[in-house]
This record gives C-alpha cells, structure tokens and sequence, in this order.
C-alpha cells in the first residue's frame, strides 16, 4: 500500500507565503524593467532625431550668407531677411521645433552669441503668442550680438563645432524647457565659424515621462504594493484558518482529507486574487505601450517631414 507523503506545517505555511510573493516580485520586476526601458527609448530616439535634423538642415546654410551680421544695427541688413525666411522654413518642416538659430563664438568659451533666429524679424503680434497684448519675456525674440550662457550646454561648448551633435539631458532657458541638437557651419576652408541649432519642445517627451512614476517613486510604489497583498493574504489566511479551525472542533472526527481539500480550495481563491492582481499590472503596462504608439506615430511624421526636407535641398541644389 503507497504511503501518503505528507508535508509538515512549516512547510505549507512557507508555500502558502512565498508563492503571492514571488507572483507579485515577478511582475513588478516586469513594470518596472518595462516603464524604465520604455523612458530610455523614447529619450535615445528623440535625441537621435534632432541631432539629424540638424545634420540635414545645415546643408541649407552658407556663411557667406551672415557675414557681417553681428549686431542690432545689423537688423536692417537685406540679407537677414532671406536668412530667416531659411530658418522659418527648417523650422516648420520640423514637428515640435519652436527655435532654429545661428550662433558663433565670442571671446568668452562660455558665451555664444546670435546671429539669427527664426522669429528674429516677427512683428510684436507674431511673438505675441499667448495674446495677452503684452511680448512676455519668454516670447522676445533675439537679435544679432545677444549673448547667450553655454556653461550647462556641454554638446554647445565643443561636440558641435566638431559635428552634430545633441545637448546629453534636457535644457532649460527663458524661453521654456528643449532637446536641441546642433551642427557645424563651415566656411570656404571647411573651418567651423558657427552652429546651427534647433530647439525640440521637450513637453511631449516630459509629459509621456510624466504617465509613469520616477524610478525610486515607482519602486516605492511597487514595494508597497507588494507588502499591502501580503498582508491582505495573510489576513484573509488567518480568518480562514481560525474558521477551519471552529469548524474543526464542531465537526471532530470528520475526515481529514474533507478539510485539507476546503483548505486547497481557499488557497485556490487566494491564488485567482494574485492572478486578478497580474491582470490589472499587465493592463496598466499595456496603457503604457498605447502611450509608446502615440510617440511612435509622431517619430514617423518627423521621419516623413525630414524626408520632404531633405527632398527640397536637392531640388534647391539641383536650382543652383
């Protein structure tokens, strides 16, 4: 006769902990793994982006087109306006770039100044854009010779005089929060005399961000999370071992094996809570990969904006 194998109440009482735990550790992991990668590819595939906006743009440029061009007085000068009309163009080919600009060195590494900018010759109701009759200080446009701080701006200081490049961390300055990349402009002698820039508003990407907690929150979180189903199933254990246990005693002498197939059902019940629990983590994950569609759809519109871009400078190349 097969003996029954039987396993001491320690170890039942091990299972009956560990297994809601590992459940919950697993998907948890799983989200937050998940969430964190998520952030870092939108980040990586944004920069990238702007740095090739960038790259392309430039070829638009010459520097004969801003020599001389150094000053407010310079705001008159009949090659400004084609220049900025340039900048417009660039601009506007671009999803979510606010500023497209030129800068060149001074004599202070930290300190670059303007050339031009897109919204350079706009009137005061075309920088007027919040429409309160009033040119805000984030909405004043630049003028030839303004100086601007680069000392938070490695990508600005060196990366792109060298090649395009893209500013490491989002920026932050007066006229709001960007991902900017840049590229060198060069001279007859392939000498880098300045640096196109283009401006990304970067509330797109930080509202995205925004849908999912920062990492130490979002591990408090699930942490928390965790040790509150623990408890809950410890609870509901406890109650239902002190009625088996009530019951026991009113019932002494029913057979064991009645109780022990009662108990593997509650464990059961408990079992279907922790999957309703991976149910609704798994639901929550799938908002967020609705959230990575949407930034997916506005990658391919840029994609298709750059594609129409770089088609223009050949036909203008094709022009000269």
């Amino acid at each position: 006769m097969p003996m029954k194998e039987h396993t001491s109440p320690l170890s039942r009482k091990i299972k009956a902990y560990i297994i809601p735990i590992i459940i919950v550790g697993i998907v948890s992991t799983c989200s937050y793994a998940f969430i964190t990668r998520s952030r870092s590819y939108m980040s990586i595939h944004i920069k990238d982006d702007v740095r090739n906006s960038a790259a392309l743009a430039v070829l638009q440029i010459e520097a004969s087109e801003f020599e001389g061009i150094d000053s407010e007085d310079d705001l008159s000068d009949p090659k400004l306006k084609p220049l900025t009309d340039k900048l417009i163009a660039i601009q506007e080919a671009l999803p979510n770039s606010e500023y497209v600009y030129i800068m060149r060195k001074t004599g202070d590494p930290m300190q670059l100044e303007f050339v031009a900018e897109n919204d350079m010759l706009f009137s005061d109701e075309e920088l007027d854009t919040d429409n309160n009759g009033i040119v805000d200080t984030d909405e004043e446009a630049v003028v030839p010779g303004d100086l601007f701080d680069i000392s938070e701006m490695p990508a600005m200081q060196q990366a792109a005089w060298e090649g395009p490049a893209v500013d490491p961390e989002i920026t932050h300055d007066q006229w709001g929060s960007w991902i900017s990349g840049y590229a060198p402009i060069l001279d007859s002698n392939g000498k880098a005399v300045a640096i196109l820039g283009i401006d990304i508003d970067a509330n797109t990407f930080l509202s995205l961000s925004s849908l999912s907690l920062p990492p130490k929150a979002l591990a408090v979180v699930v942490l928390a999370g965790s040790i509150l189903l623990v408890y809950i199933f410890y609870i509901t254990r406890r109650q239902y071992l002190e009625m088996l246990r009530r019951k026991h005693s009113e019932k002494h002498g029913q057979d064991l094996e009645v109780e022990v197939q009662k108990r593997t059902k509650d464990l059961e019940d408990a079992k279907v809570e922790c999957e309703k629990q991976v149910v609704e983590r798994t639901k929550e994950l799938s908002e967020k990969v609705d959230e990575l569609k949407k930034l997916n759809d506005l990658m391919i519109g840029r994609e298709l904006k750059m594609k129409e871009l770089k088609e223009e400078i050949e036909n203008l190349k094709g022009n000269t």
